[in-house]
């Protein structure tokens, strides 16, 4: 199975094979694939997986390759571009029930102003955000329930504890462990101890220092190295 990601696999000293980041850590893509069945794993082939995003570039040019001029690709491609194109992306396909209109509300709890929807919004935004209380503000918590969304300062989007669902981790991977985790994709990773919270099937990850803008409905990956050792869906943040 050969794919264009900025991935490697690799294989440990009893030979068995993992996934591992690409050599390009500016874009390696191993985050998306941390779910891959392990016999998947075994037959994933990654041509890019060794290179740099300008060496791929210098031979798309020199085999005059289509789109080898083409520009970064930044968003998905099927939203298209401009501030407010995922928000109209989801307007169109929402069904009207499930809109969540509701209150923006500062750090202690006032109401500041109405929004027309949480789709609008997510934890740690800034921009766009339709208010101005003299100090910037960020999105700090999401109620889709309620269709409160709360905001607060910088400060204030620190996480030290995210719980984990859906969890796929790789073969022989045990825990507890200290792993790096990125719970997001352009995020660096953060030093965290993982372990199985009392039902046996969510993770509960608790950083060493805060992390900003841990949020509920990302991805979160757990790395050693530059191996993948498994992630999951985010389902809470706290300090």
């Amino acid at each position: 199975i050969a794919t264009g990601h900025y991935a490697r696999t690799e294989r440990d000293e009893s030979g068995h094979v993992f996934l591992a980041e690409g050599a390009d850590k500016r874009k390696d893509q191993s985050y998306f694939l941390y779910a891959s069945p392990a016999d998947l794993v075994a037959q994933f082939l990654f041509p890019l997986g060794q290179s740099n995003k300008a060496e791929v570039r210098a031979e798309a040019l020199q085999r005059a390759l289509p789109g080898a001029t083409k520009g970064e690709s930044q968003e998905l491609c099927f939203v298209g571009a401009g501030d407010h194109a995922y928000a109209a992306f989801v307007e169109q396909r929402l069904d009207p029930s499930k809109k969540r209109p509701g209150r923006m509300l500062d750090a202690s709890g006032t109401v500041v102003a109405e929004h027309t929807g949480v789709h609008h919004y997510t934890v740690g935004q800034r921009k766009g955000l339709g208010v101005a209380l003299g100090t910037p503000v960020f999105v700090r918590a999401i109620d889709a329930a309620t269709g409160d969304v709360h905001l607060g300062s910088a400060e204030s989007l620190g996480s030290r504890v995210a719980r984990i669902t859906e969890v796929h981790l790789a073969p022989s991977v045990t825990l507890p462990m200290r792993v790096k985790v990125r719970v997001r994709y352009r995020h660096e990773g953060a030093w965290a101890v993982i372990h199985f919270a009392e039902d046996g099937s969510t993770v509960v990850a608790t950083f060493e220092s805060l992390v900003r803008s841990v949020t509920p409905g990302q991805t979160a990956v757990f790395y050693q190295g530059e191996r993948v050792l498994g992630g999951g869906r985010i389902v809470e943040a706290g300090a």
